[in-house]
């Protein structure tokens, strides 16, 4: 089951830097919203992930 928030790999995947300071400044520059954790790990929620890329889903009826 996907948690709510990105996972550490997924961040990664996401902005195409492991350490944590790039990740932040690739989310400030492209003007995503985050919070962070008492580690500064950026923490990007994933519906609001999916609503800045445009995915959508298909529910099934």
């Amino acid at each position: 089951m996907e948690t709510e928030i990105f996972s550490d790999t997924e961040l990664a995947e996401l902005t195409g830097y492991k350490a944590r300071g790039w990740q932040r400044r690739w989310l400030e520059e492209r003007r995503w919203h985050f919070i962070e954790s008492r580690g500064d790990r950026p923490l990007v929620g994933r519906q609001y992930a999916r609503m800045k890329l445009g995915v959508t889903l298909k529910l099934c009826p």
